[in-house]
């Protein structure tokens, strides 16, 4: 193995080869692997474990960083991918291609491959190099909403949700702004309203490369936002981890918590464990109701399956074959034929019952012995009372 001594996931991975009879592996510390140290040779079969949780990527040249500073992702990624060619080129066996390891690491290049294999992701912006681009890209696409990323990196780490219009800005991230400009990790997500401050923050990370997507409410449930990891291991979803929170971010090591899957698959109704746009469930849809899950998880205010007054969509159908083409207003047409919106409706407009009409006026008249004046009809109303044969 290629991991950390005691990282705990070293230490379950070496625990099942034993019980599998496989003998205890070796380890081979990334700490000495990243600084040109002994890798596998020929003959070993080989799994590369992350370096991610060992702290080791600020001291990566030539960006040396503080714990925990958000600094030198691209000098770290390519410290990264300088060790995997190495490791390559011991000679082992290896069981996880090093290309598909830097591919995921690499947000604009991951976004890409998945676009290119058909798999539906959402719309993200041509390459942003500062808080001024980004918002002039914003415009021109016509999003209010969008996740600012750093092209590397992962746990949430240097990830703002962030909603800009006209001259108002906000962000809420999990990045702390030092009084000298340099940005830390936090566990606690924070807010920031100052335009200022926020393209502080985005110059700061687009020096390693941004990649910006347009921002889709996730799905609800009991009041949470929540989110699906999803591990697929040859075609077959083998593990399903639902994280919830009341924030955008949805990380568990933000101090968010863990869902149900029997809750989610229980809002969702019976046939619909994956949304229909999937490739694998076809067209048309098996229900209108599957269609519903469909708009209702794109909603905050909505549960799993559960239609809120302000997201039902004004059809029975179904979005576009990808959820990025839904949008809050625009009506698109749908592969079943028809034309659907994510408009909001009133409750009224959408058939339910109707708030009584205010009457205290007409009550105040009523006590006082005064006669409510009939409501005015118009000149049609008074042509057809002047009429011989509507007189009494």
């Amino acid at each position: 193995m290629v991991g950390e001594p005691g990282d705990r996931r070293v230490a379950m991975f070496a625990a099942a080869a034993v019980a599998a009879g496989l003998g205890t592996p070796d380890v081979f510390a990334w700490r000495d692997v990243l600084r040109g140290g002994p890798v596998p040779g020929p003959g070993t079969i080989v799994r590369i474990d992350s370096p991610g949780a060992t702290g080791l990527w600020g001291s990566c040249p030539p960006a040396p960083a503080e714990p925990g500073e958000i600094a030198g992702l691209a000098a770290a990624h390519a410290a990264l991918a300088a060790a995997l060619d190495r490791i390559a080129a011991g000679g082992g066996t290896l069981l996880n291609p090093p290309a598909d390891i830097l591919t995921m690491g690499d947000k604009r290049r991951c976004h890409a491959v998945l676009s290119a294999a058909g798999v539906p992701v959402p719309e993200a912006l041509p390459a942003i190099t500062g808080w001024d681009g980004l918002r002039a890209a914003m415009r021109a696409a016509g999003w209010a909403r969008v996740f600012v990323k750093p092209a590397y990196g992962s746990s949430a780490s240097g990830v703002l949700a962030l909603t800009a219009t006209g001259t108002r800005a906000s962000a809420i991230t999990s990045v702390e702004r030092a009084p000298d400009g340099r940005l830390y990790n936090n566990l606690r997500v924070r807010r920031y309203d100052s335009e200022t401050e926020i393209a502080a923050i985005v110059d700061r990370l687009a020096a390693d490369g941004l990649h910006v997507e347009r921002w889709f409410p996730k799905a609800g449930l009991g009041g949470r936002t929540l989110d699906l990891r999803v591990v697929v291991i040859a075609g077959h979803p083998g593990h399903v981890v639902v994280r919830t929170s009341r924030t955008p971010m949805t990380n568990l090591h933000l101090g968010n918590a863990r869902g149900d899957v029997a809750d989610v698959r229980a809002a969702a109704g019976p046939g619909r464990g994956r949304p229909p746009w999937t490739p694998a469930y076809g067209w048309p849809p098996a229900s209108p109701a599957a269609c519903t899950w469909a708009w209702t998880s794109c909603s905050p205010r909505a549960g799993a399956g559960t239609p809120s007054p302000r997201s039902t969509p004004s059809a029975t159908c179904c979005p576009a074959s990808s959820p990025t083409a839904a949008t809050p207003t625009a009506r698109r047409p749908t592969p079943c034929g028809r034309r659907c919106s994510l408009r909001s409706r009133s409750p009224a407009r959408r058939g339910a019952a109707r708030r009584p009409a205010r009457r205290g006026a007409a009550r105040k008249l009523a006590r006082r012995g005064v006669a409510r004046r009939p409501a005015r009809r118009g000149a049609a109303g008074r042509r057809a009372d002047a009429r011989p044969d509507r007189q009494p």
